[in-house]
């Protein structure tokens, strides 16, 4: 298997990974966190960011780090649709990113310091859904990319 196609296997694998943890998140963890006690919120809301941190640490860092050496191995050349594909879906994660740190992690910070509000969770669910659906966008346009090469 050439560079290339590593590449975007791990870009694929490691995508779809996170789509579906973010399915998981926006469709039954973040509504339950309305169902935790208030008064054990705290200690909840810290176990849940240590254990998401360690569970999503290396598919994040995979993922951020093939889909940038493709998107980066993409622009010298003409614009194919294959080039495309993989610098639409970087700019995808990109915006991901930038709405999990100006619009996500706020919220989650905000819970920290206030404790259990159900407008914030509520805020949080709508907030994430983008996310949600990027992951999962991004997701399929490499995974056809990955069925027209491999």
């Amino acid at each position: 298997m050439e560079s290339f196609q590593l590449l975007l296997v791990i870009s694929v694998a490691s995508g779809w990974f996170m789509a579906g943890l973010c399915w998981i998140v926006q469709g039954v963890l973040y509504p339950a966190f309305n169902f935790v006690e208030p008064s054990r919120f705290p200690a909840f809301h810290t176990m849940h960011a240590n254990h998401t941190t360690l569970i999503i640490s290396i598919p994040v860092l995979l993922e951020l780090g093939s889909t940038t050496l493709l998107a980066w191995n993409a622009l010298p050349g003409d614009i194919t649709l294959q080039s495309a594909l993989i610098l639409f879906s970087m700019l995808l994660l990109v915006i991901i990113w930038a709405d999990t740190g100006l619009r996500v992690i706020p919220l989650h910070n905000t819970l920290v310091k206030n404790g259990r509000q159900r407008d914030v969770i509520q805020k949080l669910v709508r907030r994430n859904l983008p996310r949600t659906l990027l992951w999962t966008l991004k997701s399929i346009l490499l995974s056809i990319l990955l069925v027209y090469i491999v």
